[in-house]
């Protein structure tokens, strides 16, 4: 449930989420990525990764596909796993590294690769750029009073980052327009359950979505109903939350109406 300084709460319907089977190592020994944080990053910027796993233990060195980008690992050992977590799922090693990305490499996706004694990784697919500018969460966003404004056609990367946590985000909407909210989560490896919540100016419950078909993110259709503010709140369906957690949302505008 939302928190008391989100003012309102409202009934939400949670749905059963399919269970995700762990990715496989090739060898008990072998490292294995499980999600970086943030899911996604700029071209042209120099970026903190933290590569989230198991096995990276004396990480000698991160590959990057495209022969390009440069990671440099700054930091390396174990990654706080909290209560009621799978450590299997969610890693227990990590790896930190500042990664840089060309200004002019293309928009898609970026193999990542953690070589140990032990051996190389799969790679993990770190988001590049998209289809819209990246913007990063800025905290406090906690609660309605708190909001970080953005725009329709942007994408948040953030985090929740403890347990009971919420983000919450403003836009101001056309009447009739429609906007199509969406998280990016599970999908990249993150443990979020998200849940995706809109509310108007007078912290009135609009709309939620939980899971969808495959996958424990969320994403819903919104149409407002009249100009103003609307607030986009993001949060855990079970109240969970830590550095496993980041998520990438995606504001998608539509046409307004008459």
């Amino acid at each position: 449930m939302l928190r008391p300084s989100l003012v309102i709460a409202a009934p939400l319907v949670v749905f059963a989420s399919l269970a995700v089977a762990p990715l496989a190592a090739a060898d008990e020994e072998t490292p294995v990525i499980k999600l970086a944080s943030p899911l996604g990053v700029a071209q042209g910027t120099t970026t903190k990764v933290t590569l989230r796993g198991l096995k990276l233990d004396n990480a000698q060195g991160v590959e990057c596909s495209d022969g390009k980008s440069t990671a440099k690992i700054i930091g390396q050992g174990n990654a706080n796993v909290p209560n009621q977590q799978n450590a299997q799922k969610i890693g227990d090693r990590q790896v930190e590294i500042e990664l840089t990305i060309p200004e002019d490499a293309p928009a898609g996706e970026l193999g990542l690769v953690v070589v140990t004694p032990a051996g190389k990784s799969e790679p993990y697919r770190l988001l590049v750029g998209g289809e819209f500018p990246l913007v990063a969460e800025q905290e406090p966003n906690d609660g309605f009073r708190q909001a970080q404004a953005i725009q329709p056609s942007q994408i948040v990367e953030g985090s929740i980052h403890g347990d009971r946590n919420v983000d919450c985000y403003v836009v101001e909407g056309q009447a009739g327009q429609s906007l199509t909210i969406e998280v990016l989560a599970e999908r990249r490896g993150s443990g979020l359950d998200a849940l995706l919540s809109v509310y108007n100016e007078r912290a009135q419950w609009l709309a939620s979505h939980d899971d969808m078909t495959e996958t424990r993110d969320a994403r819903l259709e919104f149409t407002s109903p009249a100009a103003g503010k609307y607030f986009i709140v993001v949060q855990d369906a079970h109240d969970l939350g830590g550095p496993a957690h980041p998520y990438r949302l995606i504001v998608r505008p539509g046409r307004a109406g008459n």
